[in-house]
């Protein structure tokens, strides 16, 4: 590695230097890492930037608020994405890639109410007073 290069990791130089360096961007890379699912500080980095906003001065709350919300925002879209990919691939090779047919799946995969255990079955109205509809 070179001495001239000046963007250190965010691991190493830590949640207050990331927000003095990155402000902003840094609330959005984290809370976009924790809303994949993968677990992260982005919840303690949200909460000591909204600190580091109100002591310090050099970051303004409403960027820290939009970053946060919009981090959550793309987080969650690619992690939906990603699982959305997964669930496709799943269903048409099945658990294992050497399926021979694709997995059934539509209205003749589903369960019928009928296939249901007889303790899983409730009541729809409970209110005093309401004949009740049966049973679901």
């Amino acid at each position: 590695m070179s001495s001239d290069v000046s963007v250190a990791p965010l691991a190493v130089i830590g949640l207050k230097g990331a927000l003095a360096t990155y402000g902003s961007l840094a609330v959005f890379a984290f809370v976009e890492i924790v809303s994949l699912g993968i677990p992260f500080p982005g919840e303690t980095m949200l909460f000591s930037a909204a600190i580091y906003s109100g002591t310090s001065g050099n970051l303004s709350i409403a960027f820290v608020v939009a970053a946060a919300a919009t981090g959550a925002i793309v987080g969650d879209n690619i992690g939906f994405g990603i699982g959305h990919l997964a669930d496709l691939r799943f269903r048409e090779h099945g658990p294992c890639h050497d399926a021979q047919e694709p997995r059934q799946s539509g209205p003749s995969a589903s369960i019928s109410l009928s296939e249901l255990p007889r303790p899983l079955l409730v009541r729809v109205s409970e209110r005093p007073g309401d004949r009740g509809r049966g049973f679901l």
